[in-house]
Formats: structure tokens, sequence, C-alpha cells
């Protein structure tokens, strides 16, 4: 896939996890923090799915990482802190959801 295919996907990790994202806040949390409070639900939204898709694919996890790396730009690497790039997507489409679905409990 490529960052045509996943454009919100592309957006968090272009725009949020670029090579300075450690300046701009100090964990991956902080970066999603940041990316909650810029982005749209509606982009939000998309990036669940788009994380969805991908990981769906099962790549194995060298292709999984040079495609966040080389395809995405994304300069986080979750393998310092243990956490296989897989594991980390699904971290970051959880702490989306979550989110996502308390901001449309309070909306309701």
């Amino acid at each position: 896939m490529t960052k045509e295919q996943l454009p919100a996907l592309a957006q968090l990790c272009s725009a949020y996890f670029h090579q300075d994202w450690d300046l701009e806040a100090p964990d991956a949390l902080g970066v999603i923090r940041n990316y909650l409070k810029d982005e749209s639900t509606s982009q939000v939204q998309q990036t669940i799915k788009e994380i969805e898709q991908l990981v769906s694919l099962n790549l194995e996890p060298e292709r999984l990482k040079n495609l966040l790396e080389s395809d995405l730009n994304c300069y986080y690497n979750p393998t310092i802190y243990g956490i296989s790039h897989h594991s980390w997507l699904l971290w970051v489409q959880l702490s989306l959801k979550q989110t996502v679905s308390r901001e449309i409990l309070l909306s309701a």
C-alpha cells in the first residue's frame, strides 16, 4: 500500500510522527493527543479505517516497517520500546477509537 491508498494514515505519520516528533511531544501518546486536538473527527475515523486495512494485510514485520518508514514517512520506531510495528498500529487505532467513541457519547 502507498500513501495515496492510505492518505489519512500518511497524514498522521508524516505530519505528526515526523523526524522531529519528539520535540513536539514526550512520547507517542503525546503525539496522538496533538493529532486528536488538531484533526477533525472524520479525519480520525478515516485513519482508524486505514489502520484496520493495513493491519488486515498481515504484512511481514520488515515489510510493515519499510512501508511505515519509506512510504508513509513515519519516524517513530516502536521496536526501541520492545513493541512491534503491528502492535503499535493496533495501539494507535485503539487510542483513536477511544477518543472518537468518547466524543460521540458526549455529543449525544
